[in-house]
This record gives structure tokens, C-alpha cells and sequence, in this order.
């Protein structure tokens, strides 16, 4: 397997677990959605062509992300 295979499983069973905060936004012509675990401060952000990991992610970060009128605009600001 392998080593970015393996990222993504341990990163898709870690959202699995309790911690996690994810939306969608069809509203949103690039990002269709995210998820968040606040434990491990790992963000994925899924758009139309491929999904983005990003790690150390502040909560701070993420709120700001989340409650964003436009994904796209704060995804390129921050």
C-alpha cells in the first residue's frame, strides 16, 4: 500500500471517531464540503476536483471557515 493511501485511511478513520465537525456547501461553486476534527486539528476540505488534508489547523481557523458567507474567498484569504 501505498504511503498516501495509507494517510488518507488513518485520517478517514480518525474522522470517524467523536471530535468531528463537517458541512457541505452546495451553495459553493468550488468547495462542496469540509470536516474538521478538532482533536488532532485536521481539515479536509473537499472540492469539485480533489480534497485537500491540511493539518494544525486552529478550531479558531475552522469556525472562521465554516461560518464563512463565502468558502471560497476565506479558503484564499487564510
Amino acid at each position: 500500500m501505498k504511503f498516501n493511501h495509507l494517510v488518507i485511511i488513518l485520517t478517514l478513520f480518525l474522522f470517524s471517531c467523536s471530535n468531528s465537525d463537517s458541512f457541505s456547501s452546495p451553495e459553493s461553486s468550488w468547495i462542496e464540503g469540509a470536516s474538521y476534527n478538532s482533536q488532532t486539528k485536521v481539515l479536509i476540505i473537499e472540492t469539485d476536483k480533489q480534497d485537500y488534508t491540511f493539518k494544525d489547523v486552529p478550531t479558531d481557523v475552522w469556525e472562521g471557515f465554516k461560518n464563512a458567507s463565502s468558502k471560497g474567498s476565506y479558503y484564499l484569504k487564510n
